[in-house]
Order: C-alpha cells, then structure tokens, then sequence
C-alpha cells in the first residue's frame, strides 16, 4: 500500500489511474484545476514552492507526472508555456522529490516517413509538443544518476546558468579541462562553442557510459580521464596552456583553486571559470576591513584577478544544496616575482590564525618580534588583519624573509 501522487490527474488517463490504482493505493490527485465531483488538491507543476509545500506535507511514496499541454497546436503556438510545463515542471519534481517518478507521456507526434511509429524506432518529434517532452524524459533519464555525497556531488541542470558559464569561460580555440562533468550537461555546451580540446576528469565510474558517448561523438576533440583532481598534475598532463571550466564539487573547491593559485609562475592556465559555494566566492572577492576578508582573499587577489560572473539558487541543481552557489572567473596576474609563496601565506596564516589580535601579537607567532616585523615594512603594529591591504602582507612577507636571513 503506497501513497502516490499524480500531476495532472484529471485527465483521461488520470482519472483511469486513479479507478485502478486507488484500489490498493493511497491516491493524492493533483491538477491545475479540480472539475466538479472530484476531490484533489490544486497544483500548478511550475510552482516549485507549492509542489515542494505538497510533497513535504503528504509524503508520498511515488510521483506519476501526467501534467502537460496535450494540445499539440496550443503547444506550437505558445512553445515557452509549453517547456515551462513539460521541462520546468519535471525539473521541479526532480529537484523536489528524491523518490521513484513515474513520467506518462501521450504519443508524441512524429514525421512518419517510416509509417506508424513502433516501439523500436528513433525518437524524431517535430512538433513542440514531442521535442519538450522527450527533452523532458532526458531529464529524468538523466536524474536517475543518483548523486553521491562522498564526491559532493550537486548536477547544475539549468541551462541559462550552463550557458552564462560557458559565455564567460570564452571557451572557443582554447584547450579546456573539466573537472567533474558528470551527466555532461556542461560538457556537450562547451563543445559546441569550437573548443580546441575538452579533457573532462571524473572521479565517479558510474559516468563513464555517458563519458564514452560523448567520446565517439566528437573523438578529435574529446577526451576524459577517471581519477581524483586533487592528485592529477595539470602541467604534467597537457603540454599547451589550458583553461578550466567546471561545476566544482563544493569538498574539493578551496584546495583545487589555491593549488593552481600557487603554481610557480607564468602560470600555464589561461582562466578559472568556477562553479563555488558563495561562501567561498564571498570570501575571496571580500575587500579589506570586511567580516570576509581573510587568508583565502589576500592569497588570491595577490596572484590572480577575480570576478563575479553570477549567483545560482540552489533549484538550479539536483539535488538541491543547502546553500547558494556563485560563478566566478579568475586571470593569473602572471607578474609576481617577490615574496614566496611560503613566506606570504605563513605571514597571512599567522595574521589571520589570530585576527582579533594585533600585529604586534598575531605575527609573534613566527617566533620573531611581531613589532619590529611591522614597524619595519611601515605598517602600524596595533593594526589587525582585516586591516592590512594585499601590498602591506607584501611588504611583511618580504621583510619577513630578510629577517630569517639575518
């Protein structure tokens, strides 16, 4: 004895449903409209806040989605409606509901060159109609990957996001690395765009028969590899300078970015197109004497330019996050010759380790005199941190490594 819900319930075929299915099974009928005599509970399937609201509340075991515009000429006259219903819609359910749907479809219409449809032949709509709902029967095909928390896994479906992602990663005539595809909807847009290669690394195997399909599909441009980023070496791999673009699982993304932050320089990465928490964008694009402002901002505006490309709700993936994520874009300065990197990020680790103290007591922490470093690269010693611009831990770390020396 299930509990099922069904969109779209009052339709032919949901009132059939309901008939059969109710007699063994808690039925909650749903519909943009309720007729006369019938019992259910309104729902427009592009609410996602009332159809979350209806799931939390009547906890079903199953989603039968019935809703869609089955009038084919409403659908070529209104096509936006009708990928708002049949696409938006599902994606809802998905991004909602984390438990077995059901998609029902009615045939879809189709060129017929080949006589009646079978169940065998290719899928070719030519109506609105068929081309959102088999659009829409990807997406569940797609979703039906389950996401897994140990890799931190979050799959951007929304493709006005993809597409501002790849705007701005500029991605044509240059080699571009990928870092954790996925189901690959990024993927297939960026190499549309005329990259000159896309090597996607993956860590979870269970992509790779989409990984090997997108191989035969474009063999000279692509190509992909199933190992952990953290422990694959970039400039190892590709000899040419290379550029990444990636929907970042949120468990890897500080030490991913600072490690390529770190590199020595010139760089051979061109640009960091970067799906992050906004957590982590707020921090690095914080600005001196804000509550942000810390070790991750002063190390990457001290050797890279960053930018805000735009936020993303937590309904742009499936599943959803918790929190809200940000596109930023990073450019390597590739002019830094002074100080090291170890001696920077021991003075901003020391700094920061101790922000609410003065510099006179957090750099004491080097095992040197935190006044005389201070005082010495012109900075007033009962400064803080957060008060402190990138030239100024500039200035410490270089004074820092004179007085090692001495």
């Amino acid at each position: 004895n299930m509990i099922i819900l069904i969109t779209g319930a009052f339709g032919q075929l949901g009132k059939s449903l309901i008939k059969i299915l109710g007699k063994k099974h808690n039925i909650i009928p749903t519909g943009h409209y309720i007729p006369k005599n019938y019992n259910g509970i309104r729902l427009n399937i592009q609410n996602r806040i009332q159809l979350k609201e209806i799931v939390r509340t009547t906890q079903p075991d199953l989603i039968i989605n019935l809703a869609a515009i089955t009038d084919v000429d409403k659908c070529e006259e209104y096509p936006e409606l009708a990928k708002e219903v049949h696409i938006a819609g599902l994606q809802n359910i998905c991004s909602t509901f984390r438990g077995k749907i059901i998609q029902l479809s009615t045939d879809y219409v189709f060129d017929g060159k080949n006589g009646p449809y079978n169940e065998e032949d290719e899928i070719s709509p030519i109506s609105v109609y068929g081309k959102t709902k088999s659009d829409a029967e990807k997406i569940l095909l797609d979703n039906n990957i389950s996401a897994k928390k140990k890799f931190g896994q979050n799959f951007l479906h929304d493709k006005n996001i993809i597409n501002q992602i790849v705007k701005a990663s500029n991605s044509e005539g240059k080699n571009i690395i990928e870092v954790g595809p996925g189901p690959c909807l990024l993927t297939k847009i960026l190499l549309e765009e005329k990259p000159k290669s896309v090597l996607a690394i993956e860590t979870d195997e269970s992509f790779l028969p989409i990984l090997n399909k997108i191989k035969e599909d474009y063999p000279l441009k692509f190509n992909f590899i199933i190992q952990d980023i953290l422990k694959v070496d970039l400039d190892n791999l590709i000899k040419d300078n290379y550029s990444i673009v990636s929907n970042l699982p949120y468990n890897i993304s500080v030490p991913f970015i600072t490690s390529l932050i770190e590199k020595n320089q010139p760089v051979k990465w061109d640009s960091l197109t970067l799906t992050v928490q906004k957590e982590v964008a707020d921090r690095m694009l914080a600005e001196v004497d804000s509550r942000q402002y810390g070790r991750l901002s002063v190390l990457t505006k001290w050797r890279s330019y960053i930018e805000k490309v735009c936020d993303i709700k937590p309904t742009c993936f499936i599943p959803e996050p918790k929190v809200m994520s940000t596109v930023i874009k990073i450019r390597p300065k590739n002019n830094i010759t002074s100080p090291s990197v170890e001696s920077f990020k021991k003075i901003a680790s020391a700094a920061f380790g101790f922000r609410r103290k003065t510099l006179k007591k957090s750099l004491s922490q080097l095992g040197i005199d935190g006044e005389e470093l201070a005082k010495r690269a012109n900075i007033d010693p009962k400064l803080r941190a957060q008060n402190l611009t990138i030239e100024d831990f500039c200035n410490l770390s270089e004074v820092y490594e004179k007085l090692k020396i001495i």
